[in-house]
């Protein structure tokens, strides 16, 4: 049986910094969140597939990134990590949502700002959709008259 991905390990990674309340380093999370799921014998042993370091870890490291995007969580020092005001109040979302949720974030001119990327904190949407189109509009505008305009040529080095 596979691992769970790091979509299926961002609920957990909330629920242990709630857990923790305050500021938790990657082992105090790491912990919490494996006495809390159910994974197959030898899972916590299993190595990454390019052998630098354990599965876990690498799928946790992932949940913390998909969190940091959505706003969720924010650093608070080399490998620390705590919980901003939408974590606080962040429910647990199922994780093809989250995925959903996280690709949206990545991609803001597919609709980053749509009602579906603030369900899981609660907010509604502030930007309408043909906000959105009418920026990503604007920023293809710019990059063609950039590119129209660029010359290696005219290259400072």
């Amino acid at each position: 049986m596979k691992i769970l991905s790091e979509f299926n390990l961002v609920n957990p990674t909330v629920e242990a910094l709630k857990s923790l309340d305050g500021p938790a380093t990657n082992e105090q999370i790491r912990e919490v969140v494996i006495c809390g799921i159910v994974l197959p014998d030898g899972e916590l042993e299993r190595r990454n597939s390019n052998g630098t370091g354990l599965e876990i870890d690498y799928r946790l490291a992932w949940a913390r990134t998909v969190l940091k995007t959505l706003g969720v969580i924010r650093s608070s020092g080399r490998g620390q990590w705590e919980l901003t005001e939408k974590g606080r109040r962040w429910q647990p979302v199922e994780p093809p949502e989250i995925r959903k949720l996280y690709h949206q974030k990545r991609a803001p001119e597919t609709g980053e700002n749509s009602e579906m990327a603030h369900k899981a904190v609660g907010e509604t949407a502030t930007i309408s959709e043909s906000a959105a189109a009418e920026e990503a509009a604007w920023r293809r505008l710019g990059l063609e008259q950039f590119a129209a305009g660029y010359s290696p040529a005219n290259a400072v080095n």
